[in-house]
């Protein structure tokens, strides 16, 4: 907490970059207080940062920032930011949580954390040195149907688990006319679509099976030059105003599919698939896993449910249709009606895990998923980039000290 105190239950954020995910945390956040009354800090949006000031003034008009500037440094040493979100492009988050951490203050870093497990661990020894929270945004492992299925799964109600399957796939970048956006550059996004999907394939098969130790990996790319985007392009496809500049073009020298075979720690064996080329695909986020009692599979397009297989009546055994409800993890605060309600969907997860971190950080506790998680879903990434490239079985190398 600053010098410049906060009330005792108001946590003041800064929101350090401007794009898509920018307005999806502001949007989480602006619910939280409506969603859940009991919680024992409540967001304050005080600052928006961004070098782009239309986009930062856009989105702070949007969701009611107090102030925007383009100086992120400023903004994270001010006396009245206590949390700081990092929501750039992987190359840019390091600098910003560095400078969070050793400006004292906690801290939440959109997924990928780094560039690589390097870049990451560096983040995490930052923030245990400063003694701040630090919290990582993967939001779907959030959702209620997900953390149900974890809940079966921990349970033992599928048995010992064997395999599981999980694809994200999207098809923007198969249009040629979408422009040469930062995604499509490794210098600042790091990699290309497995950093980015595959990131959240990673963390899900991590946070539902276990612990990842070797990886088989092939990538490819299918179009290999982009226009130049204009000045103000954000999202995945560049935004509506953002034509390319005429006949100016760049090379893309990241993957547009990538695909890998896992081994677990614990001796399951893994498949996932992640693209932006699938044409059709407009957002496909499909997860599958498999025991030696029973499997459960989740789908995005039906967000509000889960399919599980378990032991019963031969002659109706099969997969059945779960509805998600209050006795599911995390699911009564989402659901608009109540028992018999929808959620309101994608957005819960994100309001869900927002809500977690604030109150990790009133009870001076750990979040549920943090850099640590960070740190282990990067070297995954790192092991099937090195894999991609060699064409070979590659181990999972974790820091010595990463405890």
């Amino acid at each position: 907490m600053s010098d410049l105190q906060a009330p005792r239950n108001e946590l003041r954020i800064a929101m350090v970059g401007a794009g898509t995910m920018a307005g999806a945390h502001s949007l989480a956040l602006r619910n939280l207080r409506h969603l859940y009354p009991g919680l024992a800090l409540h967001p304050r949006l005080v600052a928006v940062a961004d070098i782009n000031r239309t986009l930062a003034g856009g989105l702070a008009e949007r969701f009611g920032y107090e102030r925007v500037v383009t100086d992120a440094q400023a903004v994270i040493e001010a006396d009245d930011v206590d949390l700081v979100v990092a929501c750039l492009p992987p190359a840019l988050n390091r600098d910003v949580v560095l400078a969070a951490a050793a400006a004292g203050k906690h801290v939440v870093s959109e997924k990928p954390l780094g560039v690589s497990a390097e870049d990451a661990v560096a983040m995490l020894r930052a923030c245990r040195a400063a003694g701040v929270f630090h919290g990582l945004a993967a939001g779907y492992r959030w959702s209620p149907a997900v953390r149900a299925m974890a809940g079966i799964i921990q349970d033992g109600e599928l048995g010992a688990i064997r395999s599981m399957r999980a694809s994200f796939m999207l098809d923007y970048a198969a249009d040629p006319d979408v422009p040469l956006l930062w995604r499509f550059r490794k210098s600042m996004a790091g990699g290309g679509i497995a950093i980015d999907t595959g990131y959240h394939l990673v963390d899900l098969a991590r946070y539902l099976v276990g612990e990842i130790a070797h990886v088989q990996a092939l990538s490819a790319t299918f179009i290999a030059e982009r226009a130049l985007p204009s000045a103000d392009a954000v999202g995945n496809r560049g935004g509506v105003s953002a034509a390319p500049a005429a006949r100016q073009t760049g090379p893309v020298d990241v993957e547009d599919a990538a695909a890998a075979l896992l081994g677990f720690s614990g001796g399951a064996y893994g498949v996932l698939e992640t693209s932006r080329i699938a044409i059709g695909k407009r957002l496909s986020l499909q997860i599958e896993v498999y025991g030696d009692r029973g499997s459960a599979d989740w789908d995005l397009e039906r967000p509000d449910e889960f399919r599980v297989c378990l032991p019963g009546d031969p002659s109706t055994f099969g997969f059945r249709r779960v509805l998600v409800n209050p006795a599911h993890p995390g699911a009564a605060e989402l659901l608009i009606g109540g028992t018999d309600g929808t959620s309101i969907g994608w957005l819960g997860q994100e309001c869900a895990m927002w809500a977690e971190f604030l109150g990790a950080i009133a009870e001076g506790r750990p979040g549920t998923a943090d850099f640590t998680d960070g740190v282990r879903d990067s070297a995954v990434i790192d092991a099937l980039y090195a894999s991609a490239a060699t064409g070979t079985r590659t181990r999972v190398t974790l820091p010595a000290d990463l405890g």
